[in-house]
């Protein structure tokens, strides 16, 4: 499965709060950006408020929705790199980029380097050709092309050779030897057609579910591609590169907060002012409830006993949970669906944040958190990576997500506030208390060396 072209990504591996994008902005800023020089970059941000302050520290510029000329922020970027600028936006963005922006970044007259921070979503999704409409809530407007295809049509075009399948790898590809023609309608699929030039979709199942995987050749528009993140191994875009081949370099952030090579096994800042939530009374909730997302289809219902039970575990945690005067604020998540079924009295719904959120700093004043769930990866991926001789790390997928998750309050800050954290989930709270005591222990060695 390898691609024609050989491709490393670059990999700042750094905790959070090491300064990851601070190291990012003085990057950029040491490029000399001048008419003799051809060199730009090109950053990827999770969210509006990093790319408001990466461009206001760079050179960088956002593109802009223009509604008195009526043009999108797709036009506004691909404007923005046929001038030379140096460019920041969303990873939204990213995922509307067509055949012309790849041209432009392959063949134009500018070499852009990629930053990506933050992980990439790059094994997209699984589209379940046997549900009539399939998951048609995606932000990503590829997919949501592939999900206009009801199991009827899939049929269909499998079966009258418009999408072919390789058979070594399960790859599923257009026949641009046929043109679909239906009761005088050219083109109705056209959409379906584009969105394969940025996905691969793979057959699994006997076309029974499909897999969603960013096409690689997006890669090959840049010089260099750098991902800033933490924990990339095992992760979902290191299993990535496992299926395409592609190599990793890995990176740190030195003692002067610059990027420099090599990978170093460094803790965040900060953990012995994390409190685990240890009272019997709330987590005896782990013990009964897996609280994995399909427990809580099955059993969590609005009023029902499960969610009743998890809200007032959940309301005690933070009336009791932390040290009475001590609260600076609080945030907690479960899956999105059943958000209303554990919200109500002392449990604010505006205090609710995605479990898989980064890169954010709006709770960073909060010393009390709650993780109210338990990540598992989708069954159907992780039977199409194992298909291919990949193994996935679940509890690599469960605790990364976790610990991005406490760190978005004020453990990434200097203060020296005591964070509550409570993890209901007797599995993950475990693992957590694990991989903490590794952290602490290793942190004390390190001191230790300095003092001697």
């Amino acid at each position: 499965m390898n691609t024609t072209e050989k491709i490393t990504f670059k990999a700042i591996d750094a905790p959070t709060g090491a300064g990851k994008t601070t190291a990012i902005i003085k990057m950029i800023n040491a490029a000399q950006t001048t008419t003799d020089n051809f060199d730009r970059f090109l950053v990827l941000t999770p969210l509006l408020s990093e790319v408001e302050r990466i461009c206001n520290e760079t050179t960088c510029m956002p593109p802009l929705e223009n509604k008195r000329k009526r043009t999108s922020k797709l036009h506004a970027l691909k404007q923005l790199i046929i001038n030379g600028e140096n460019i920041c936006c969303t990873h939204t963005l990213c995922e509307l980029f067509d055949s012309e922006v790849k041209d432009l970044l392959q063949y134009g007259d500018y070499h852009y380097t990629l930053i990506i921070d933050e992980e990439p979503a790059v094994i997209l999704d699984v589209i379940d050709q046997q549900q009539p409409k399939g998951n048609a809530k995606s932000s990503n407007k590829n997919l949501q092309e592939v999900y206009k295809l009801n199991k009827q049509d899939y049929k269909m075009l499998r079966e009258r050779g418009f999408l072919l399948i390789d058979e070594p790898s399960g790859r599923l590809y257009w026949n641009d030897e046929l043109e679909y023609n239906s009761a005088g309608r050219r083109g109705v699929f056209e959409g379906v057609r584009k969105a394969l030039d940025s996905l691969d979709l793979y057959s699994i199942n006997n076309d029974k579910r499909v897999i969603a995987v960013v096409n690689p050749s997006i890669w090959a528009c840049f010089d260099e591609v750098y991902i800033s993140t933490y924990r990339l191994h095992n992760s979902f875009f290191d299993y990535y590169c496992r299926l395409y081949g592609f190599d990793i370099e890995y990176y740190h952030i030195n003692c002067g907060g610059e990027i420099a090579a090599g990978f170093m096994p460094v803790y965040p800042k900060g953990l012995e002012r994390l409190d685990i939530c240890n009272n019997i009374k709330y987590n005896l909730i782990g013990e009964k409830y897996t609280l994995s997302k399909n427990w809580f289809i099955q059993n969590c219902k609005k009023n029902s006993p499960a969610a009743h039970e998890l809200h007032n575990a959940l309301r005690g945690f933070l009336r009791y949970g932390v040290p009475k005067g001590e609260l600076t604020g609080y945030y907690w998540t479960t899956f999105k669906a059943f958000k209303g079924c554990l919200a109500g009295k002392e449990v604010s719904p505006k205090r609710w944040l995605a479990h898989n959120t980064r890169a954010t700093n709006d709770y960073s004043t909060c010393n009390a958190v709650a993780f109210v769930c338990d990540k598992f990866p989708n069954p159907n991926i992780e039977r199409f990576l194992n298909s291919k001789g990949i193994t996935v790390d679940k509890k690599e997928y469960a605790l990364s997500y976790l610990i991005q998750f406490v760190w978005r309050s004020c453990i990434r800050t200097a203060c020296t506030n005591k964070v509550y954290v409570y993890i209901p989930s007797r599995r993950l709270r475990l693992q957590f208390k694990a991989w903490l005591s590794t952290g602490i222990g290793t942190q004390n060695i390190d001191t230790q060396k300095r003092e001697k």
